[in-house]
């Protein structure tokens, strides 16, 4: 290889350039100097050689003394080269394993041709990434962790991106373990998706993949049309196995923004498929319903869970109940926009439920059932009417249960009733409200009662986790009920004994926390792992946001509430302080994703008992807390001791 030190570089140019050497002092007193010009010349020729001298001695093979085999080829390399290069090999070779002992190895998942290409690479500095070559090649340096050689793999990939081959692409980041690859192929497939929606590659992923594009914000689309297409198609490519993810597909098609020309001609014409499940039957027929009768577009539209940022609805969060003060629950509902990062008040339950009451939402529109005050209480909000409808009451008044959505019905699981005959007052009924029919039944028990558990669907089939049994001791058991037999039983456990968990489903896996800062991963395989870990707090808000679950408010150990907002990343495991948190110290609520139309968000702030809380003083926060603690130890005299 050439010199580093240009032919025509003038020395005493070279002298004029050089710098004066800063002394630095470590902590043991070493005294350590800055290279100048001169030192790094020479250290860039003496490198050049000892490269120059490298690639000559693997060459004549001499002084080798380490024997790679590759698919019955031996190659004879130096040791010192391939752990400098290759943290595999260092870790091997430094190991006091047999192979550091004999200096054999043999490689299982690297071809003879690729591990030729990587010998080039490393002792002789040749480029050899390719079109032809790069994924073997990215294969072979994430397994063998020769980390500038990943970079360029990754590099060339991602400048070769376009529509043809981001998904293949993507597929190679997502095995390889490249998540800048996987980063910047996903932004080209949403870029392309009409494109890439009608390639092999899009068929043949998975439902987990398929929902995660669909559910991007970032979605490129002309319409919602080439959307429904998109899902339909997917599913007809494999429809035996694919039919039963119908429903949970369509609900990331917005119907009202789909043509009228797109649904005559593409979903009426479907007769077979109409024919055949009832979930695309009734998706078109409300499709339908919205292009014949102009009024009905509006109604469907505020039963939408996917709006790709229209301008007249608006994504929330809302928080439901709970208390900022101990013992004096609320009827309020509290709402945050994500996008916008604001707080607005929305109509109020009627009554207030209290504590331990449970939430569910079916079809953007949200149910209350129970709590400590209103046993049998079972209302529902209509967010495009900024309305709370009285429901049939629940056959079994009930609080700390839970409550979860398979299909068209609510279930309701566990819970206690002190005012049943039995001792302990745990409800072992499973109730099902039926949402079309308005009628509540009977349909099953649970394998071992509870009270304070928490409950999450995955594949149609309900799951419960933790609560407190008959003899008030907490327990480590995950039932499942199944409602197409009706039958419960207990499927798993939990490492450790716990009540009050929380428990929410996404990415085909439901995930527990627990009141003592452990976060669960439980699979379709009924497989539980540990993801992460956060400082314990019981009462807290829950919902999903991206990869990450974001636990809200509630109260630590010591009986404190808390406005921190903690942000669990499920794929790192890692914890953070969100970037936002409550207007005040809040707990007892629980949350529920929503739609709402715009103007229904006419009322900002942080509005608790007719007082917008939402004030960026916190001075004057302290004070509106310090009176309402006054005026109750008015109506609580034995309080005023502590005041």
């Amino acid at each position: 290889m050439a010199s580093l030190v240009p032919d025509d570089f003038d020395p005493e140019e070279m002298a004029s350039l050089r710098y004066v050497q800063e002394t630095l002092s470590d902590d043991e007193g070493v005294t350590i100097t800055e290279p100048s010009v001169r030192d790094t010349l020479l250290r860039g020729e003496v490198l050049t050689h000892l490269h120059d001298a490298l690639a000559s001695m693997f060459k004549e093979e001499e002084l080798t003394d380490l024997q790679v085999k590759v698919e019955g080829k031996v190659f004879k390399c130096h040791q010192v080269i391939m752990a400098a290069m290759s943290g595999y090999f260092r870790s091997l070779l430094t190991s006091g394993m047999q192979e550091s002992q004999n200096g054999e190895v043999e490689l299982q998942d690297v071809s003879k041709r690729t591990f030729e290409l990587l010998l080039l690479y490393m002792y002789y500095g040749e480029n050899v990434v390719s079109s032809e070559s790069v994924e073997d090649i990215l294969k072979a340096a994430v397994l063998l962790q020769i980390k500038p050689l990943e970079k360029a793999c990754v590099e060339y990939m991602s400048k070769s991106l376009n529509s043809s081959n981001c998904m293949g692409i993507w597929k190679a980041g997502k095995t390889f373990g490249c998540p800048a690859l996987v980063d910047t192929a996903w932004a080209v497939i949403l870029r392309n998706f009409e494109e890439v929606s009608h390639q092999e590659d899009f068929l043949a992923l998975d439902m987990d993949d398929v929902v995660a594009i669909l559910d991007d914000d970032q979605l490129n689309s002309s319409s919602e049309d080439p959307i429904c297409d998109a899902v339909i198609s997917w599913i007809q490519s494999d429809l035996s196995e694919r039919e039963e993810h119908m429903e949970d597909l369509l609900s990331l098609v917005c119907v009202p923004k789909m043509s009228s020309s797109f649904v005559y001609d593409r979903l009426l014409l479907d007769h077979d498929l109409m024919q055949k499940n009832t979930c695309f039957f009734k998706f078109v027929m409300e499709a339908t319903r919205c292009h014949m009768k102009p009024d009905e577009k509006s109604k469907v539209m505020a039963k939408q869970t996917k709006l790709r940022n229209d301008p007249n609805y608006r994504k929330v969060e809302a928080l439901v109940g709970g208390y900022f003060m101990t013992d004096d629950p609320l009827k309020c509902v509290l709402c945050y926009d994500l996008n916008r990062r604001k707080w607005y008040t929305v109509a109020s339950m009627p009554q207030e439920p209290g504590e331990d009451f449970a939430v569910c939402t079916y079809q953007n529109e949200m149910y209350v059932s129970g709590g400590s005050r209103s046993l049998n209480t079972f209302i529902k909000y209509v967010p495009g009417n900024n309305d709370w409808l009285d429901q049939p009451s629940l056959i079994t008044g009930r609080e700390c249960h839970s409550m979860v959505v398979v299909g068209e019905n609510v279930y309701i699981l566990g819970g206690r009733n002190s005012q049943m005959e039995e001792d302990s007052g745990i409800v072992k009924d499973i109730e099902a409200y039926n949402t079309t029919r308005g009628t509540w039944s009977k349909v099953g028990k649970l394998e071992i009662p509870l009270d304070s558990l928490s409950a999450a669907v995955m594949n149609e089939k309900i799951y419960t986790f933790g609560g407190t049994d008959e003899d008030g001791q907490s327990s480590s058991a995950i039932q499942c009920f199944d409602p197409s037999n009706t039958k419960c039983s207990l499927v798993a456990s939990l490492p450790e004994s716990t009540s009050a968990t929380s428990a929410i489903a996404f990415n085909s896996n439901i995930y527990v926390l627990t009141q003592e800062g452990m976060v669960f991963r439980f699979d379709p395989t009924q497989s539980l792992s540990k993801v992460a870990e956060f400082e314990g707090r019981s009462k807290f808000g829950l919902y999903v946001d991206g990869h990450s679950l974001m636990v809200v408010g509630g109260q630590d150990e010591n009986g404190t509430f808390l406005d921190k907002i903690l942000k669990v990343n499920v794929k790192s495991g890692s914890v953070a302080d969100a970037d936002t948190k409550l207007p005040i110290p809040f707990c007892g609520f629980k949350m529920e994703s929503l739609v709402l139309p715009k103007v229904m968000l006419a009322q900002e702030g942080f509005n608790v008992q007719g007082q917008n809380l939402f004030d960026p003083e916190l001075e004057l926060r302290e004070q509106y807390k310090a009176e309402q603690y006054k005026a109750k130890t008015r109506r609580h005299p034995f309080l005023q001791n502590e005041f």
